[in-house]
C-alpha cells in the first residue's frame, strides 16, 4: 500500500526511533575505545541495555500516541458523514429522525432514489444521505447493480465533504502502529551483527533515512562485500 504524505511522515518518525537507536549500539564501542577492555564491556552492557529499555519505552508511546491519531482521525471522517448522528444523536437536533427516516426510505427504496439522494444532499442533510447507502449496502433484498449506483454516489458525494483522499489515512495508520507493535521488545543480539537484528524491510528504511548506518551495519554483516 502506498502512504499518504502525512502517514509517511509518522512512519518515518517510527523508523528514526530504530535508527537512532541501532547508531547509539554502533557508537558504543568507539564510545569506550580508550578505557581497559573489561571496563569497556561493562560499560557498553549497562548502557546498550539502557538504550534498548528507551527504545522499547519510545515505541510504546509512539503506538499510544499514534492510536490516539487514529481514532481522531475516524471521528472527524464520520462527523463529515454524519454530522448529526455521530455527534448530536438527539431527535431534536435532527440527527434521530434523520436515521429513522434512512431507515423507512431504504426499507420502501423508490426507483427514483438517486434523484431523491442528489435532492437530499443538495439540501445538506448528509446524514440521511450517507445512511441511507450505509444501510443499503448491507441489504440484502436491494438489487446489486442499485447498490453499485449507490457506490458511485457515495465516491461523489464523498469528493464533496472533502474526505475521499483521507478516508484511507486511519487503515494506513493502523499498519504503521502494527509495524510498531512488531518492533516492541526488539532482541538486539549482542552475540551477532547488529545486522541480524533488524528484517530486511526496516533495513530498506535504514538505508534511506541513514545510508551511512545502513552501509556500517552491512559491512560488519558481509565484511568482504563491496558496495
Amino acid at each position: 500500500m502506498i502512504y499518504s504524505e502525512k502517514i509517511q511522515k509518522i512512519e518515518n518518525e517510527l523508523y528514526r526511533l530504530l535508527s537512532n537507536t541501532l547508531q547509539s549500539i554502533w557508537d558504543l564501542p568507539l564510545k569506550y575505545k580508550d578505557l581497559k577492555p573489561d571496563i569497556a564491556i561493562s560499560k557498553i552492557n549497562d548502557e546498550r541495555y539502557k538504550v534498548e529499555s528507551k527504545f522499547n519505552k519510545d515505541v510504546q508511546e509512539f503506538i499510544k500516541a499514534k492510536t490516539e491519531i487514529n481514532g481522531n482521525m475516524i471521528s472527524d471522517i464520520r462527523k463529515k458523514l454524519f454530522p448529526l448522528i455521530r455527534s448530536v444523536y438527539t431527535e431534536r437536533n435532527g440527527g434521530f429522525v434523520e436515521y429513522n427516516n434512512a431507515l423507512l426510505f431504504v426499507s420502501n427504496l423508490p426507483s427514483n432514489f438517486e434523484r431523491h439522494l442528489r435532492a437530499a444532499f443538495s439540501d445538506d442533510r448528509k446524514d440521511f444521505v450517507f445512511s441511507i447507502i450505509e444501510f443499503a449496502s448491507t441489504d440484502k433484498n436491494i438489487d446489486p447493480k442499485v447498490k453499485m449506483k449507490m457506490e458511485e454516489l457515495l465516491k461523489e458525494f464523498k469528493l464533496n465533504v472533502g474526505i475521499n483522499e483521507t478516508e484511507e489515512e486511519p487503515e494506513q495508520l493502523m499498519q504503521v502502529i502494527e509495524t510498531a507493535k512488531g518492533m516492541l521488545n526488539t532482541n538486539f543480539l549482542p552475540d551477532k551483527p547488529l545486522w541480524d537484528s533488524v528484517n530486511s524491510k526496516h533495513l530498506e528504511k535504514i538505508s534511506v533515512l541513514n545510508r551511512t548506518l545502513y552501509d556500517n551495519l552491512k559491512s560488519v554483516k558481509y565484511p568482504h562485500t563491496q558496495y
